[in-house]
This record gives structure tokens, sequence and C-alpha cells, in this order.
């Protein structure tokens, strides 16, 4: 599981063509946006130690809420693919 920090609006990319930003950070609760290869994007509200199934391989998960604009995320993905942070 790889650890990242990301702020409000900030996303990750995984592998080619699989994004997720942080949307919203609402007390104990972290707004997603997934946006998969197809096009097709869903939004997830997750709370503390939640995790969200992207495809059967590669997940997100809520490791910790810093504050109202900082979250950080685990990232579990096959070690061929890239996990790449977007700034805003």
């Amino acid at each position: 599981m790889l650890i990242v920090t990301r702020k409000i609006n900030d996303s990750i990319q995984i592998g080619e063509n699989i994004s997720v930003k942080v949307v919203n950070i609402n007390g104990n609760v972290v707004e997603l946006n997934v946006a998969m290869p197809d096009g097709d994007s869903k939004n997830a509200e997750l709370k503390y130690d939640e995790q969200i199934e992207i495809r059967s391989d590669v997940s997100v998960k809520i490791i910790n809420i810093v504050s109202r604009f900082v979250v950080r995320l685990g990232v579990t993905a096959p070690r061929n693919m890239k996990v790449i942070r977007i700034p805003r």
C-alpha cells in the first residue's frame, strides 16, 4: 500500500487511466471523484478506514483525515501500475 497526502482538489493517477480526486472534506467524511478508463466517473463519500474498490486489484482507503483540507489516502495497486501525484 502506498500512502499519499492530498489536499482538496488534488488528484492521483493510478496506472494510465484511473484518476482519483479529493473533492471535499467535511468533518470525518471525504468525498472522492473516481474517473474510470471508459470515461465514466463516480463520487464516493468515505469515512476514516473505509475504502473504495475501483477494480478487483485497485483500491483507495482513507488512512487519516489530517485537517479540513488535507487527507492521507492508501492506494493498493499492482506493482507494475504507476501512482502519480497530480497537484491542483
